[in-house]
């Protein structure tokens, strides 16, 4: 890109030149050296300069352009880290209201990503949503600090105290968010108290790369 500035202006001075002294030379001398070609090619060589002007101005209006589209945007880890934890509530709270209005909500407890519109909401968003319940402290997919997450809600949950959500940056690479659902609501009574749970969370992965080109919007 800086070879391109650089060097399509010592291309136009250089042409800009050529045809000042075409047109000086028969200024100058507007004899019958003059002749009708020789007009003809001063006229030529000025209609190819002026679409070289119009060719470059464009070229530098698109070149601005995409230098501004590529602009790298600088966040803070607080900045970060509020974008994610808004994400997060913002896609659990819209996966609940999907899930409790599909009639296989039974079903959807153990495998959500199938029902309702949560497999749209997992394309648009890049995140990864699921439903944790107490039996899935003991799950080996999961990561060790999320287990030990698990049985910290599982305690609280069991000693009466009012469950909060949690943003937890698992690897460099991995961020999730857990949402603990209403006790309240349908979906708890669905999921929850049906499989003997003291809690119902919502799990969700998100997408950093996501997230982050959301905060151009």
């Amino acid at each position: 890109m800086a070879t391109l500035i650089s060097y399509t202006p010592q291309k136009a001075v250089s042409f800009n030149l050529s045809i000042g002294r075409l047109m000086s030379r028969y200024v100058r001398n507007p004899g019958p050296a003059a002749s009708l070609s020789g007009k003809a090619l001063a006229l030529t060589a000025m209609l190819l300069y002026g679409c070289g002007t119009n060719e470059r101005v464009e070229n530098t209006g698109a070149l601005s352009s995409e230098i501004k589209s590529t602009k790298i945007k600088r966040i803070t880890d607080a900045e970060l880290t509020s974008a994610l934890h808004a994400a997060g509530q913002k896609i659990a709270a819209e996966a609940t209201r999907s899930l409790e209005n599909d009639p296989a909500l039974e079903e959807g407890c153990n495998l959500p990503g199938k029902f309702g519109t949560i497999g749209e909401i997992k394309l648009r968003t890049g995140a990864e949503i699921g439903l944790l319940l107490a039996k899935d402290t003991s799950d080996s997919r999961l990561f060790a600090k999320e287990t030990d997450l698990l049985k910290a809600y599982a305690y609280q949950a069991r000693a009466g105290a009012a469950l909060e959500d949690n943003l937890q940056k698992i690897n460099d690479t991995l961020t999730v968010y857990y949402a603990p659902v209403d006790p309240g609501s349908v979906l708890f009574k669905k999921c929850g108290e049906a499989a003997g749970s003291p809690f119902v969370l919502w799990r969700v992965a998100l997408n950093r790369k996501k997230v982050i080109q959301s905060l151009d919007k």
